[in-house]
């Protein structure tokens, strides 16, 4: 009788404590899937940010809008600024820009304006490098086909969370009317440039 006592008070607390909980889940993608993925791609430094309300219908939902100035453009912006809106945050995927910061912009385009969010590369200019390198790259890359990548495990680190670790020195062999192969660096980055 007792354990049937302990049961139904550890459902009935777990059953109270039960509320709405959301969570943003990305998929890691490299620089160059996001670069050709999204509609915009720039650095740019925070002029402004606001809440805006959007409504569709009966529906209403709170975004961030973000000023930023242009300081680059990659693609996709002709302005010298650029509007971007981005969720509050936690489980809605929202960037956090902060005032005068500059960051590395992937947008898209949704409905007619400019969006991002944590899944998309979206990173603070001291953070964005690997993507720099790979779109500066660009303007010198060899004529033909470029395939490149990143080899991971994903593993769990000591505080128990599943993360991407980069496997180095792996053979990636490309076949088709001739055979290249390459081996991953020290971040597990592959790139193979002129292929036919």
């Amino acid at each position: 009788m007792r354990w049937l006592f302990i049961a139904v008070t550890g459902f009935a607390l777990v059953a109270l404590s039960a509320g709405n909980a959301f969570a943003c889940s990305c998929l890691e993608r490299v620089p160059c899937q996001a670069y050709w993925e999204t509609s915009a791609v720039f650095i740019g430094t925070v002029i402004d940010r606001r809440i805006i309300t959007i409504k569709k219908g009966d529906y209403e939902t709170s975004r961030r809008a973000v000023r930023l100035s242009v300081d680059t453009p990659f693609r996709g912006v002709r302005s010298s600024e650029v509007e971007v809106t981005t969720g509050l945050g936690g489980g809605d995927c929202g960037f956090e820009f902060v005032p005068t910061e500059q960051y590395l912009v992937y947008a898209s385009e949704r409905e007619g304006k400019l969006s991002t969010s944590i899944c998309s590369r979206t990173r603070s200019i001291s953070r964005a490098d690997d993507d720099l390198s790979y779109i500066r790259g660009l303007a010198t890359a060899k004529a033909g086909a470029t395939i490149s990548g990143k080899v991971v495990k994903n593993s769990r680190n000591k505080n128990g969370w599943y993360e991407n670790l980069p496997l180095v020195g792996i053979k990636v062999t490309i076949e088709g009317q001739t055979k290249r192969e390459i081996k991953t660096d020290m971040k597990g980055q592959f790139r193979l440039e002129g292929l036919p």
